[in-house]
């Protein structure tokens, strides 16, 4: 199994917390990472209530997804 996801809060046909609940909902227990331009202080929490360990703001720094993801594998 794959130990990290990545998922945008806005996307066609599902949105980042759905696609994390399904996942855990079968038994997937990576790391998740969330990246968004439609953060606000609801959306931010629905992501931690979801079990996002990290979120990321877009536009965000060079290297801070590569960062992100680093740790992700690091802790799995």
């Amino acid at each position: 199994q794959p130990t990290c996801l990545i998922a945008d809060l806005v996307m066609d046909d599902i949105d980042g917390v759905g696609l994390l609940g399904a996942l855990r909902a079968k038994g997937w227990d990576g790391t998740a990472i969330l990246i968004s331009g439609h953060l606000d202080a609801e959306r931010t929490r629905q992501a931690e209530e979801a079990g996002f360990e990290m979120i990321l703001q877009k536009p965000f720094a060079d290297g801070l997804l590569l960062d992100a993801v680093a740790r992700a594998v690091d802790e799995d």
